[in-house]
């Protein structure tokens, strides 16, 4: 979060020459995925889906057994700080707050934690369907 703040207190860097090389390597079709949204969403996306990443890995021991705290409270404090942020970037010269880019950022977050929620039932049933109800592993094919 203090790498989120930092950035945020410095003036935006023209990154369109980088952009344009990033996107010349890329075939065209991924060239062309990428430019559906401006430059700026997809990091602010990208960022606070990490953010909210790691929120749900530092709640989840404490709250395993509660589902809509594995899903809501990582968004939540992902959310919040992007709203921060937004206010702190309006008094930062050269940088101005920005409504889409908090929708970025609790997009971005909330995108995170549906998938993590997904891979965790995924790997539940997993588990569930290999070790079986009774706790014998089950053998067969593909096991």
């Amino acid at each position: 979060m203090a790498t989120i703040w930092f950035s945020s207190a410095r003036p935006w860097p023209d990154a369109a020459g980088l952009l344009g090389a990033f996107l010349a390597w890329l075939p065209g079709w991924a060239a062309a995925m990428l430019q559906v949204l401006p430059l700026d969403k997809q990091v602010h996306a990208g960022i606070y889906g990490l953010l909210a990443g790691l929120w749900w890995w530092a709640l989840l021991p404490r709250h395993a057994s509660r589902e809509y705290a594995e899903k809501i409270w990582p968004w939540a404090l992902s959310a919040t700080f992007g709203a921060l942020d937004e206010v702190h970037q309006g008094f930062v010269p050269g940088r101005s707050r920005d409504a889409f880019d908090w929708v970025a950022d609790a997009v971005g977050a909330a995108l995170a934690v549906l998938l993590l929620a997904a891979l965790r039932r995924w790997q539940a049933n997993r588990v569930v369907n290999r070790v079986g109800r009774h706790g014998v592993v089950q053998s067969g094919p593909g096991r």
